[in-house]
């Protein structure tokens, strides 16, 4: 249109509605301007788009006061708008599966939902502490981030049950069906340990047999080679032989 016709009687108008979604400021200006404009009604329409999406608390404190005729539900919007950032705020960073799992409940906003819902599953993950996983299971049965939890538990659980155990196997069969990193790695250092320490040949060479892409599989093949040295020197030092025909018998 601006092409078309640049002297046309809605020229300016039409620059204006160009841009108008593109800035808040620019709306606001126009409806405190022009409330009966031509575009009023879809301005109005673009501001709610634009507050809906608002993550800057600074520029939804700008429209909670009434600033044109029927503005009010924007009015409303805006600070219902700036009250759910304030309180993810304090939640964003939160440690608190309760309080998480809380305003999952409470928030219809769906944005809002998944950040919070994110960061729950992100603490669920990395849990060290199996009580606190318990408390938010038993608390919300039917939370968000209940099948996770149990996962959770349930690693913890079999790693309690195995962390002190001398078999190699149950440690790699560890590793390749948790996806905790942390726990994961201690399985690794628990296979190493044992190896560099084990005098069973025989348990080695059945941990490679049943393992042959096993984490330990090369301080396996270097611990055997290392006490299979180990004998040879033991057999040789209490070999048994003569000097001479008639000497006595030397050990």
């Amino acid at each position: 249109y601006i092409v078309d016709f640049p002297n046309g009687k809605y020229v300016e108008e039409a620059r204006r509605r160009g841009t108008l979604c593109e800035d808040s400021y620019t709306v606001k200006s126009y409806l405190e301007q022009s409330p009966d404009g031509m575009f009023a009604e879809d301005i109005k329409k673009c501001l709610r788009e634009l507050i809906a999406d608002a993550d800057d608390i600074a520029v939804l404190e700008s429209y909670t006061e009434p600033f044109g005729k029927g503005t009010e539900d924007i009015v409303a919007a805006a600070r219902q708008r700036a009250d759910l950032l304030r309180l993810w705020e304090d939640l964003q960073e939160s440690t608190d599966l309760s309080a998480l799992q809380e305003f999952i409940d409470e928030v219809e906003d769906d944005d809002f939902k998944g950040r919070a819902l994110e960061r729950l599953k992100t603490l669920i993950k990395d849990a060290s502490d199996v009580h606190i996983l318990h408390q938010y299971v038993l608390k919300f049965p039917n939370g968000s981030g209940v099948d996770e939890a149990k996962k959770r538990i349930v690693t913890f659980n079999t790693w309690a049950q195995i962390e002190n155990s001398e078999d190699l196997s149950l440690f790699e069969r560890f590793i390749t069906q948790t996806q905790d990193s942390t726990l994961a790695n201690l399985a690794r250092e628990r296979i190493l340990h044992l190896v560099n320490n084990s005098t069973d040949v025989r348990q080695l060479k059945r941990y490679i047999a049943e393992h042959p892409n096993g984490v330990g599989k090369q301080a396996v093949e270097y611990r055997i080679v290392v006490l299979g040295n180990e004998l040879e020197d033991q057999q040789k030092a209490h070999r048994v032989f003569n000097d001479c025909p008639r000497c006595p018998r030397m050990v």
